[in-house]
């Protein structure tokens, strides 16, 4: 299986490279290859919802950015991994940018589906794994973020999974770094 996560920290943090470090190391261990994307260092324009990758150019974007690449290998993936900072419950805009890219991977066309009009896919997605790092635990801005990994799931057409990682609990397992005193 190949997985492709998508760091998408907007500036480098320590915690968050700590735990994408480890999720590799897992895959690899697992013998999966694995394709780490750091978003803030993507060239990625913004959708323009002109309707190009649906008529002119079918599953292909005009515009020419590193969305193209990013794409390529999510589709070819077992699985995908977001691994974001909260932002009120959402994502950082790069991350946004790089989700509202999928379009071109949907079909001209929509169905409804539980009352929510849907593309269906040209292409298979990946099961998605959403893991927001937060620096507390708060019911309501954590159920913003499944609600988000849940719909674009559903808009997919794909299996998700979403936990959120309280910092705050991680630093304080991890320590200080020191090691014990005798």
């Amino acid at each position: 299986m190949k997985a492709v996560i998508f760091d998408a920290s907007d500036k480098p943090d320590q915690e968050e490279a700590a735990i994408i470090r480890a999720l590799e190391a897992e895959f690899e261990r697992g013998g999966h290859s694995c394709r780490t994307f750091t978003l803030r260092d993507t060239r990625i324009l913004p959708c323009r919802s002109c309707g190009a990758c649906s008529f002119e150019s079918p599953g292909q974007c005009v515009q020419k950015d590193d969305a193209h690449e990013l794409l390529r290998t999510v589709v070819n993936a077992g699985v995908l991994v977001i691994v974001t900072p909260l932002r009120f419950g959402g994502y950082p805009s790069q991350l946004k940018k790089a989700l509202d890219r999928f379009m071109v991977l949907g079909l001209p066309l929509y169905t409804v589906k539980k009352g929510r009009m849907l593309h269906p896919m040209r292409y298979a997605i990946p099961r998605i794994l959403t893991i927001g790092l937060a620096r507390d635990r708060q019911e309501q801005r954590d159920n913003v973020l499944e609600m988000l990994a849940r719909r674009n799931a559903a808009n997919m057409g794909t299996r998700y999974k979403c936990l959120v990682l309280d910092r705050s609990k991680m630093r304080a397992r991890a320590g200080t770094g020191k090691g014990a005193q005798a």
